[in-house]
């Protein structure tokens, strides 16, 4: 049941040459719609000069390490205005079954899906609440005091793993990444957020997503077509 005594929203930042996403932002509008959250998507060709100027201090070269940074910035914008913010990477196809994430949500700062051994928490579905503001907004402070981590996944998971901020587990559906994709298919994989991650080359990435798109498509095509029934035949009372 959806809580609607909290603000909610879902964020979403893409930049540079992104064709799949497209495909994808039609079913995050849906998903957005059946939760009750407020669609924030800021889509770029590059990144603004406004945002470089936030980056500057970050002096990340590539523009994926970039836009890494500041969807992080984007979401402590986002927790300014809303109570819980669930940031998605713009590779996210989130299917008509998954769940209201917010309230699956275990109650913590922070809500993503644990990967690997030892385990990190994968960036790409990442639910916040506003008892996250605080190390959000000093998020430039915790990153020269790791020694300035290469990515916004790293400060984060080594803030995590020393206390500074509580990430709890969502379930591993949540967000099944490229590689798991790829091991078990695309067409086997049990998956509510099927998370198209670099690991899958750009056009990869589109064909998985116009798969997706077409397969949850036609299966809602199917489920709204009226179900043929065969008519009960009433047979003719005999008279004595």
């Amino acid at each position: 049941m959806t809580d609607t005594s909290r603000k909610r929203a879902i964020a979403v930042l893409s930049v540079g040459e992104r064709p799949w996403f497209e495909t994808l932002r039609p079913w995050l509008e849906a998903y957005a719609d059946r939760v009750g959250a407020a669609l924030l998507i800021a889509q770029h060709a590059e990144i603004p000069p406004t945002d470089q100027k936030r980056l500057a201090f970050y002096a990340r070269r590539t523009l994926k390490l970039r836009a890494n940074i500041l969807k992080i910035l984007y979401l402590r914008d986002a927790l300014e205005q809303y109570d819980d913010v669930l940031l998605f990477d713009d590779s996210c196809f989130v299917a008509p079954s998954c769940p209201d994430i917010f309230s699956a949500a275990p109650p913590a700062p922070l809500a993503a899906v644990p990967q690997g051994d030892p385990p990190v928490f994968n960036m790409g579905v990442l639910r916040a609440s506003r008892a996250a503001g605080e190390f959000l907004a000093d998020f430039e402070q915790e990153y020269v005091r790791q020694g300035k981590p290469r990515t916004e996944a790293d400060v984060i998971n080594n803030s995590i793993r020393n206390g500074r901020i509580q990430c709890r587990a969502l379930d591993p559906r949540f967000n099944r990444v490229g590689s798991q994709i790829d091991a078990e298919g695309l067409d086997a994989i049990e998956a509510w957020v099927y998370h198209l991650t670099s690991f899958l080359h750009g056009a990869t990435r589109s064909k998985y997503a116009a798969r997706l798109d077409r397969r949850f498509r036609r299966s809602a095509n199917e489920s709204a077509k009226p179900r043929w029934t065969r008519p009960r035949v009433r047979r003719p009372t005999q008279r004595p």
